[in-house]
């Protein structure tokens, strides 16, 4: 069943996007929470064979054929909210709210990857897509790494 809202956040000062700001800039808050922020079309529209959002943040007009479909809230949002949301200058008019996947056991894959001391997230982006591409199962993150 689609729950839709008509709410429309147009305030940066609102509850709910200093709590989404918060998500964003900090891991533990982000761990805490059990949660996460994803910013792009195309990224959210490929998670959504994977995940369920919690909700969808549209900016005002924006329109994608998909997003009605989603089985969550839309909310949507002017421009400079969805700017506050995501911290992108020029966002493409969606963001979602996802629950953080929980962890999964290793142990019977056979080829994992470990990262250590990963500094540079678009690094880790790389070795992350280019591990998905050699068909890599799985990946360990050791303490020193950037947030994923």
């Amino acid at each position: 069943m689609l729950k839709k809202t008509n709410k429309i956040i147009t305030s940066a000062q609102n509850p709910l996007v200093k709590s989404l700001v918060k998500l964003r800039e900090n891991r533990m808050y982000r761990e805490e929470q059990g949660e996460l922020i994803v910013t792009g079309a195309k990224v959210i529209a490929e998670m959504l064979s994977f995940f369920s959002p919690k909700v969808l943040f549209v900016e005002r007009g924006f329109s994608l054929p998909w997003i009605s479909s989603v089985p969550c809230d839309i909310i949507g949002v002017s421009p400079e909210v969805l700017k506050k949301i995501t911290g992108v200058v020029a966002p493409d008019g969606v963001a979602a709210l996802f629950a953080l996947p929980p962890p999964s056991k290793l142990e019977k894959l056979s080829y994992v990857i470990a990262f250590d001391e990963i500094a540079d997230p678009g690094n880790m982006g790389t070795l992350l897509r280019t591990a998905l591409a050699l068909g890599w199962e799985g990946v360990f993150f050791l303490p020193n790494c950037v947030d994923p």
